[in-house]
């Protein structure tokens, strides 16, 4: 839209490249303030709408996006913490369920019988 309604007026808009290039460096803030300045005096209206328009949906886009991935991270780990903790939970209760065994307490080795001959 921007290149076949502006780019007679502007050379930032003269071909695909140019207003590809002007709308990534308007979406980064780089270049709005020019950019509204070079079309405001062929189409006041239009330009504020057309470039106020593409940054608010882009904006929202990205930030969509960002929140998206950031909440599909937090269930995820989420789930998985809770796996563990239903894993810690079977674990503990099969081994109270089993009771004490009778092999020697844990960190106590057996000593090893030598023969005197």
């Amino acid at each position: 839209f921007g290149m076949l309604y502006f780019g007679d007026h502007s050379e930032r808009f003269g071909s695909f490249g140019h207003s590809m290039i002007t709308l990534f460096a308007v979406l980064n803030g780089d270049v709005i303030r020019e950019t509204f300045m070079d079309l405001i005096p062929f189409y006041p209206t239009i330009c504020q709408i057309y470039l106020y328009s593409f940054v608010c949906l882009f904006i929202y886009v990205v930030l969509n996006v960002f929140i998206a991935i950031v909440e599909e991270s937090f269930f995820a780990t989420r789930a998985k913490a809770r796996s563990l903790e239903m894993f810690a939970r079977q674990t503990r209760q099969e081994e109270e369920s089993q009771g004490p065994s009778p092999a020697a307490p844990s960190g106590v080795r057996p000593r090893a019988v030598v023969s005197a001959s």
